[in-house]
C-alpha cells in the first residue's frame, strides 16, 4: 500500500549564492557558505519535506549543494525559475515526486492587471518570475504547484532619495504594498486558472 500524506514546505533561503560570487553587493566566503549550506540542509532533513518551494536562490549550484548535504534527496527533481531581470535571486522547487511538466511565469495574466477610477496600475510583470510545475504524486493523480516570491515590504526608493527622509520612506512602503498587490492579485488568478 502506497502512503496516504505527503509534507509539503516553503523556504526563504535569505540570499543563497556559492561562494566568492557576488549577490547584491555581497558575496560569501568559503567558510560563511560551508556553515549557511550545513545550516540550510540541517533544517531541510529535519522538516524532511516531499515538496519544497524555495525563494531568493541567486546560483543553482548552491541549492544543488544544499540538497546534497540532507543525504535525502538522492533521486528529487530540482528545478530552478528564472532570474529577474535585475539580476535578483530566483524561486526554485525540488520534489521527490516526478515532474511532468515545468513553466516559468513573468508575466502578471491580463484579467489580473490592476485598474483604479479608469486608471490602469502600471505593473505588467512580476517582479521575481512566478515558477509551475505539475508532479505526478500516483498514477491516477497530479497535482499543480507554483513556488512564488512577491515584492518585499521593504520600501522601493528611486536612487539618489534619502532613504532617512520618513516621506521618502513613506512614499517607498506605498511602491512596495502597490506591487505586492498587483502580484497577489496575478498569482491568485493564475491558481484560480489551474
Amino acid at each position: 500500500m502506497g502512503r496516504k500524506y505527503f509534507k509539503v514546505a516553503t523556504f526563504n533561503l535569505l540570499n543563497l549564492a556559492s561562494a566568492g560570487k557576488p549577490y547584491y553587493n555581497h558575496s560569501y566566503d568559503d567558510n560563511t557558505y560551508k556553515r549557511k549550506v550545513e545550516w540550510l540542509a540541517a533544517h531541510l532533513r529535519f522538516m524532511n519535506p516531499d515538496i519544497v518551494g524555495f525563494q531568493e536562490v541567486f546560483h543553482p549550484e548552491a541549492l544543488e549543494d544544499v540538497i546534497t548535504a540532507t543525504g535525502a534527496y538522492q533521486n528529487a527533481n530540482i528545478l530552478v525559475g528564472d532570474r529577474p531581470e535585475d539580476g535578483g535571486p530566483a524561486v526554485a522547487l525540488v520534489s521527490r515526486f516526478p515532474v511532468s511538466d515545468m513553466d516559468v511565469i513573468s508575466d502578471i495574466p491580463e484579467q489580473a492587471l490592476l485598474e483604479i477610477d479608469g486608471m490602469h496600475v502600471p505593473i505588467k510583470k512580476f517582479s521575481r518570475p512566478v515558477l509551475r510545475a505539475k508532479l505526478r504524486l500516483s498514477d491516477e493523480l497530479s497535482v499543480t504547484v507554483y513556488v512564488a516570491h512577491l515584492k518585499s515590504k521593504r520600501p522601493k526608493l528611486p536612487d539618489g532619495i534619502n532613504q532617512h527622509d520618513p516621506r521618502e520612506r513613506g512614499k517607498g512602503e506605498a511602491r512596495s504594498l502597490i506591487i505586492r498587490a498587483a502580484e497577489a492579485s496575478g498569482l491568485r488568478h493564475l491558481l484560480l486558472d489551474t
